[in-house]
C-alpha cells in the first residue's frame, strides 16, 4: 500500500493523518508508513504521535516492533520517548501473544532486552525493559482494531497512567508524571514529563 503520509515536514498534517488513520481502523494496513514517521528524528510531535498510536495496530509487523526496539536503544533519544517506545514494544509483544510467528516476536525482544539490560540504564527505563520478559499480561486498556479509545485511561502508552512506568521499587522515588504538555497548532500534548530526584528534568526548546 503506498505510503499515505508525504512530506514529514508538514507535521500538522502527517499527526492529522494518523489520528485519521486510527479512527478508521486502517493503521495497519500502512504500518510501512508509520515505521518512515516513527525514524524520523526531526519532530518531536510526529515521533510521539507514531508512538502512541502502535496501540492501535492489532497485528504488529517484525519491522514495526524492530523500529521500536531501536528507538529504546538510542541514547540521543530522550528518556519520555524512550519510555513510550518500551509501551509500545510491549503492546506488540502482547498482540502477538496468539498469533503466528508471535514466538519469533518475542524471542527477538527477549534477546534485545538482554542486550540493553546489559549495559547502564537508569532505573525506570530498565524497569521498563524487563516488562517485555512479562508480554503475557495484557495491557491495560488495549484499542480495538477500530482504533476505540473508550479506555486509554489506562492504557500503557496513555500518559494519564503513571503506574506503567514506575521503577522497580517504591522507594526510588522514580516515577513519570503527566502534569507537563506542550499545546499549539497541530501539535500532541506532551506525555511525560520526568520527576525524579536522580534525573534531571529534560528541557523542550
Amino acid at each position: 500500500m503506498p505510503d499515505p503520509f508525504g512530506d514529514l515536514r508538514d507535521w500538522g498534517r502527517v499527526i492529522s493523518k494518523i489520528g485519521q488513520l486510527r479512527q478508521d481502523g486502517t493503521l495497519q494496513e500502512n504500518q510501512d508508513g508509520l515505521i518512515r514517521v516513527l525514524r524520523y528524528r526531526f519532530n518531536w510531535q510526529l515521533r510521539q504521535a507514531a508512538l502512541e498510536s502502535v496501540q492501535s495496530i492489532p497485528k504488529p509487523s517484525p519491522p514495526l516492533l524492530d523500529v521500536l526496539i531501536s528507538i529504546v536503544g538510542d541514547e540521543l533519544v530522550e528518556l519520555e520517548f524512550r519510555l513510550l517506545a518500551c509501551a509500545a514494544v510491549n503492546h506488540v509483544l502482547w498482540r502477538s501473544g496468539s498469533a503466528d510467528g508471535g514466538g519469533g516476536l518475542r524471542h527477538r525482544a527477549a534477546l534485545e532486552a538482554d542486550t540493553l539490560l546489559a549495559v547502564t540504564q537508569t532505573p525506570v527505563l530498565r524497569a521498563a525493559i524487563q516488562r517485555w520478559l512479562c508480554w503475557d499480561s495484557p495491557p491495560r486498556g488495549v484499542e480495538s482494531s477500530a482504533g476505540s479509545r473508550n479506555e486509554v485511561r489506562d492504557s500503557p502508552l496513555n500518559p494519564r497512567d503513571t503506574s506503567s512506568f514506575r521503577g522497580p521499587a517504591e522507594d526510588e522515588g522514580l516515577v513519570l508524571t503527566a502534569d507537563a504538555q506542550v499545546t499549539g497548532a497541530g501539535a500532541a500534548s506532551m506525555s511525560q514529563r520526568i520527576a525524579s530526584e536522580p534525573l534531571a528534568q529534560p528541557v523542550r526548546a
